[in-house]
C-alpha cells in the first residue's frame, strides 16, 4: 500500500500531466492521414525525423531519393498527423499497423520478430483485432519547443 506523501506525489504529478497535456493541446490539433497526399505529408516527416535527423533507417529506405521514408506496412495502416494550430506546419505523426491477414507481408513487425526470435506471444486477443503503432515521431524543431514548454510548465508549477 502506497504512503500518504507517495499518494501525494502520484497525484501531483498526475495533475502536472494533465495540465501539461491541456496546454500542449491549445497549441496542437491531430487529424488522421485519409488522403495521398496527407501520407506523403506523414513520409516526409519520418525520412526528416529518422533518416535526416537521426541516420536510423538511411540504409534501408528505398525511397531516399524522394526524401520520404516508407515501407511495406504504410499500406495496411492507419496515419495521423500532429498540426501546430499557430502556423498549420505539420509537426509530428504516428501510424498504427493493421493486422488484416496471417501472411507474412501483413503480419505485424512484432509477431515477424517474435517469430525470428523463436519466441511466442499470448493469445489474448485475436490477430486480426490487433494493431500496432509505430513510426512516432516528432521533427526536433518541436520536439524541442515541447521540451522548453514542459520545463516552463514545471517550474510554474512546482511549487
Amino acid at each position: 500500500m502506497k504512503s500518504r506523501k507517495e499518494l501525494t506525489l502520484t497525484s501531483h504529478n498526475t495533475n502536472r500531466q494533465l495540465r501539461l497535456l491541456t496546454e500542449l493541446s491549445e497549441k496542437f490539433t491531430h487529424l488522421v492521414a485519409d488522403t495521398d497526399t496527407l501520407r506523403q505529408e506523414c513520409f516526409k516527416l519520418r525520412y526528416k525525423v529518422y533518416c535526416e535527423e537521426n541516420d536510423w533507417l538511411q540504409k534501408e529506405n528505398s525511397y531516399g531519393l524522394l526524401k520520404i521514408e516508407k515501407d511495406i506496412y504504410d499500406n495496411h495502416s492507419v496515419h495521423g498527423l500532429l498540426i501546430h494550430k499557430q502556423t498549420g506546419l505539420f509537426a509530428g505523426t504516428v501510424r498504427i499497423i493493421l493486422n488484416k491477414t496471417t501472411t507474412s507481408s501483413n503480419m505485424l513487425p512484432i509477431y515477424l520478430l517474435c517469430q525470428k526470435n523463436k519466441l511466442t506471444l499470448p493469445d489474448l486477443v485475436p490477430i486480426e483485432n490487433i494493431g500496432e503503432v509505430s513510426r512516432f515521431c516528432i521533427p526536433k524543431s518541436y520536439r524541442n519547443i515541447i521540451l522548453r514548454y514542459e520545463n516552463q510548465t514545471t517550474k510554474n508549477y512546482s511549487h
